[in-house]
């Protein structure tokens, strides 16, 4: 029998930005649940953006995930990037709250 996969799994895995976006995407649905509808529709990209920067500068990881190699990123991350965004710190949640009240989605 022939494999006829050619490669699809390699393609179809996902780059550790990515699976950081989608980690942070799931901390912020769980956190903020009003703004599901509008995080799942990437119109409030800008403040997830931000939010996964803090939350990689309060774990003391690089705080530009997004300038950085995947290589790198991949070892900041380690295997399950929903740890960055475990225990985050009560004045960073409340911050994205008010931020997220503020912010029109695009």
């Amino acid at each position: 029998m022939t494999d006829t996969n050619n490669g699809a799994s390699e393609s179809t895995e996902r780059s550790p930005y990515d699976r950081l976006r989608a980690a942070a995407r799931q901390a912020m649905i769980a956190a903020f649940p009003a703004y599901k509808k509008a995080l799942e529709s990437d119109k409030l990209w800008s403040v997830e953006q931000s939010f996964i920067m803090d939350a990689m500068a309060e774990k003391g990881k690089c705080n530009l995930p997004h300038r950085i190699s995947d290589e790198r990123l991949a070892a900041e991350i380690g295997e399950d990037a929903n740890v960055i965004f475990k225990d985050l710190s009560a004045s960073m949640i409340a911050f994205y709250e008010r931020k997220l009240k503020e912010t029109k989605p695009r």
